[in-house]
Protein backbone atom coordinates (compact mmCIF):
# COMPACT_ATOMS: atom_id res chain seq x y z
CA UNK A 1 0.00 0.00 0.00
CA UNK A 2 1.00 3.40 -0.68
CA UNK A 3 -0.05 6.66 1.27
CA UNK A 4 0.56 9.74 2.31
CA UNK A 5 0.86 11.17 6.03
CA UNK A 6 -1.50 13.66 6.63
CA UNK A 7 -1.71 15.25 10.60
CA UNK A 8 -0.62 11.34 11.69
CA UNK A 9 -3.27 9.87 9.59
CA UNK A 10 -2.92 7.63 6.70
CA UNK A 11 -4.31 8.92 3.35
CA UNK A 12 -4.10 5.47 0.93
CA UNK A 13 -2.97 6.64 -2.91
CA UNK A 14 -6.08 6.49 -4.86
CA UNK A 15 -7.51 3.54 -7.56
CA UNK A 16 -7.82 6.03 -10.06
CA UNK A 17 -6.13 9.58 -10.30
CA UNK A 18 -6.03 12.45 -12.60
CA UNK A 19 -7.19 10.04 -15.44
CA UNK A 20 -5.12 7.85 -14.60
CA UNK A 21 -7.00 3.94 -14.32
CA UNK A 22 -5.63 1.81 -11.70
CA UNK A 23 -3.03 4.28 -10.45
CA UNK A 24 -2.38 2.78 -7.34
CA UNK A 25 -0.68 0.18 -9.37
CA UNK A 26 1.60 2.49 -10.31
CA UNK A 27 4.88 2.96 -7.45
CA UNK A 28 6.70 5.10 -9.54
CA UNK A 29 3.73 7.50 -10.33
CA UNK A 30 2.76 7.17 -6.54
CA UNK A 31 6.25 8.07 -5.56
CA UNK A 32 6.62 11.48 -7.50
CA UNK A 33 3.10 12.50 -6.15
CA UNK A 34 4.24 12.14 -2.50
CA UNK A 35 3.33 8.86 -1.91
CA UNK A 36 5.06 6.56 -0.19
CA UNK A 37 5.01 2.62 0.63
CA UNK A 38 3.93 1.80 4.39
CA UNK A 39 5.26 -0.48 6.38
CA UNK A 40 2.85 -2.51 8.94
CA UNK A 41 5.42 -3.92 12.12
CA UNK A 42 3.78 -6.57 14.31
CA UNK A 43 2.86 -5.58 17.80
CA UNK A 44 5.38 -6.21 20.45
CA UNK A 45 5.07 -9.90 21.58
CA UNK A 46 4.31 -9.05 25.47
CA UNK A 47 1.45 -6.76 24.37
CA UNK A 48 -0.51 -9.73 22.67
CA UNK A 49 -2.09 -12.92 24.66
CA UNK A 50 -0.85 -15.97 23.35
CA UNK A 51 -3.70 -18.91 22.69
CA UNK A 52 -3.22 -22.71 22.37
CA UNK A 53 -5.34 -22.81 19.17
CA UNK A 54 -4.76 -27.46 18.97
CA UNK A 55 -8.44 -27.27 19.83
CA UNK A 56 -9.54 -24.23 17.14
CA UNK A 57 -13.14 -24.78 18.62
CA UNK A 58 -11.60 -24.10 22.26
CA UNK A 59 -8.49 -22.04 22.14
CA UNK A 60 -6.77 -22.12 25.58
CA UNK A 61 -5.33 -18.74 27.20
CA UNK A 62 -1.30 -19.50 27.63
CA UNK A 63 -0.15 -16.42 27.88
CA UNK A 64 -1.54 -13.26 29.01
CA UNK A 65 -0.52 -9.65 27.81
CA UNK A 66 1.69 -7.90 30.61
CA UNK A 67 1.81 -4.25 28.46
CA UNK A 68 -0.16 -2.22 26.56
CA UNK A 69 0.58 -0.63 23.27
CA UNK A 70 -0.99 1.53 20.85
CA UNK A 71 0.66 2.34 17.40
CA UNK A 72 1.26 5.80 15.39
CA UNK A 73 2.73 6.17 12.21
CA UNK A 74 6.26 8.00 11.35
CA UNK A 75 7.16 9.48 8.26
CA UNK A 76 10.98 8.45 7.16
CA UNK A 77 12.78 9.47 4.22
CA UNK A 78 11.65 6.49 1.68
CA UNK A 79 8.39 4.66 3.35
CA UNK A 80 5.63 5.60 6.56
CA UNK A 81 6.47 3.13 9.35
CA UNK A 82 3.87 1.84 12.18
CA UNK A 83 5.57 2.41 15.29
CA UNK A 84 4.35 0.68 18.92
CA UNK A 85 4.55 3.09 21.76
CA UNK A 86 3.99 1.72 25.80
CA UNK A 87 0.71 3.27 26.89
Amino acid sequence: MYAKLINGELKEAPYNYRGIINYNKYPERMAEDGYKPVENTPMPADGQDEYDNTDEDNPVLVREATKKYESHWEEQEDKIVQVWEER
